[in-house]
């Protein structure tokens, strides 16, 4: 990552990378435009379980400070969520959260809405709960035939799972040659060490097959990789002021290649040396504090990192931690950060993770670099572990740093804990097992409708009218049932709602939905945003 510019060496499986039709390829599978910054490494997790990456994105702070930045929408209710790090070599990765797979999507279909193939490594994740279904077994064959790589990971939504129940799920994935990772948060190490291993074999066959070494040993270092302006061009003056990367060097033309990004299609141009200028982002990678912002005055003063000067509007992209796990991205002109040399403050000590969420195992730092060609001992890693966490504390610590310097700097005063909601709308509309309150005949038509959309829809009914369940407090209690994560109310009977609130927040229902047309009245909603679960 560090010496490695992502843009002249791009993954074997992007469409740049096919020879015989190039031009015709990158149009039939343009980047969609949560990852139109060829800068950046993306990585991808999908599956059908929202609690499976749930589990894996909580793992990530013990690998590196992390923080979910704004969604990126992709068509009405599916949304890319990425999840940065705040960290001085990881931070050109970026991890996204993607919507899940429709049993009605073929598997072509969603490669090219998500842009797989601009993907460095996906991570499917299923749950012995949430198993992969017919369609995501087809996704993997075509994942393979266009040669995106990928691991496929079981986490463990409970403690105490059966081990031949798991046995069986590998030796199912191994029949249709697929390797199944089980992935046990409460022993992440087992899986994890490994994992990265593999990860970064992969990874680095993938961007070293990719690379056009003839057209890149010829160009010159000071502007290979670099961000350059056209200018000066007659036939094709529509492209003056653009910037766009140079790639490399064509010995026989005697031009340098320029790839720009053009409403998600890449597009090459040779251009000789008198019609680009190369521009040096001086504030690159740099520690900066805030000033002069109109927009949000009360972010001046804070520190950020610089992570990415964005070509489309010139500005540079910074990221502002708040708390370790939650930040900002945004994108501000020079005029708007002032370089500092340092942060003169002690890093801050990671908080003591409790028995039953952190393992026995010395793992909380996997962000040693384990060598694919000589894995090291388990002990041995552990050490190696220590030694890192304790070099990067007294080094370079990005966000422990700047929440260490901000807190010295500007002490907050106390906020009261409130509970927050869970969930937007949105991502309550994701999930995938509901209990419709109310009679199951009036309801049909909605109960129909979850249903077409794939979900596991209970009814709940007090009346005895063919109901699954006749009150909420006997949701979850079977073990062979999947837990519910939504309430809906399809009728206007508040004292359900009412009722039913103590329920949710005992059983861990993520939401309560309320029929828009229906007046449940202003109580249920003011005693629903009090125990934040509406």
């Amino acid at each position: 990552l560090k010496d490695t510019s992502l843009e002249v060496v791009l993954p074997v499986h992007a469409p740049q990378n096919d020879f015989n039709t190039p031009d015709q390829k990158a149009r039939q599978y343009p980047r969609p435009n949560f990852c139109w910054e060829a800068y950046k490494m993306h990585l991808a997790m999908i599956g059908p379980s929202s609690a499976c990456k749930k589990q894996f994105v909580d793992f990530l702070p013990k690998i590196a400070h992390s923080f979910r930045g704004p969604a990126s929408k992709l068509a009405p209710g599916r949304e890319a969520v990425p999840y940065h790090f705040l960290d001085s070599d990881l931070h050109r990765v970026v991890l996204w959260d993607l919507p899940e797979m429709s049993w009605k999507s073929s598997a072509e279909d969603y490669i090219k809405e998500l842009g797989l193939l601009y993907i460095d490594c996906v991570f499917m994740l299923f749950s012995e709960k949430y198993l992969l279904t017919d369609v995501y077994c087809k996704l993997c064959v075509a994942m393979a035939l266009h040669g995106i790589p990928f691991f496929v990971l079981c986490t463990q939504s409970q403690e105490g799972i059966d081990e031949s129940q798991l046995r069986r799920l590998q030796s199912s994935f191994q029949k249709q040659s697929v390797q199944v990772r089980m992935f046990d948060p409460s022993k992440p190490h087992e899986t994890l060490e490994q994992l990265i291993n593999d990860f970064f074999k992969e990874v680095t066959w993938n961007r070293g097959k990719g690379a056009n070494t003839e057209r890149i040993n010829a160009a010159s270092k000071a502007v290979l990789g670099q961000t350059v302006r056209i200018q000066n061009l007659e036939k094709k003056a529509e492209l003056n002021g653009r910037c766009g990367v140079c790639i490399g060097y064509e010995k026989e033309q005697q031009r340098y290649v320029i790839r720009l990004i053009s409403s998600g299609v890449e597009m090459d141009v040779a251009l000789k040396e008198p019609n680009l200028s190369v521009l040096k982002p001086k504030l690159l990678g740099s520690m900066v504090q805030l000033k002069g912002l109109q927009s949000k005055p009360e972010l001046n003063g804070r520190y950020a990192f610089v992570d990415e000067f964005l070509r489309e509007n010139e500005r540079y992209r910074v990221f502002v931690p708040d708390v370790p796990g939650t930040g900002l991205a945004l994108a501000l002109k020079s005029e708007n950060l002032e370089k500092v040399s340092a942060v003169h403050a002690k890093p801050v000590a990671p908080p003591s993770p409790s028995a039953s969420s952190q393992p026995k195992a010395k793992a909380s730092t996997p962000k040693a670099k384990f060598s694919p060609a000589a894995r090291p001992e388990p002990a041995a890693v552990a050490s190696s572990g220590r030694q890192l966490h304790r070099k990067q504390d007294a080094e370079d610590n990005l966000m422990s740093r700047i929440s260490a310097a901000e807190a010295l700097e500007v002490p907050k005063a106390e906020v009261p804990k409130v509970r927050k909601l869970q969930f937007s709308l949105a991502g309550l509309l994701s999930l995938r097992v509901w209990a419709v309150v109310g009679n199951p005949d009036e309801a049909e038509e909605v109960i129909d409708h979850l249903m077409d959309c794939g979900k596991t829809v209970f009814t709940v009914s007090s009346k005895g009218d063919g109901a699954h369940f006749s009150s909420t407090a006997e949701l979850n209690s079977d073990p062979n049932l999947p837990k519910t994560e939504v309430l809906a109310f399809v009728d206007g009977d508040s004292g359900a709602v009412l009722a039913a609130i103590d329920d949710a927040v005992r059983i861990g229902i993520h939401g309560i939905l309320l029929l828009e047309d229906v007046n449940f009245g202003e109580d249920v909603m003011t005693e629903c945003r009090r125990a934040g679960i509406v």
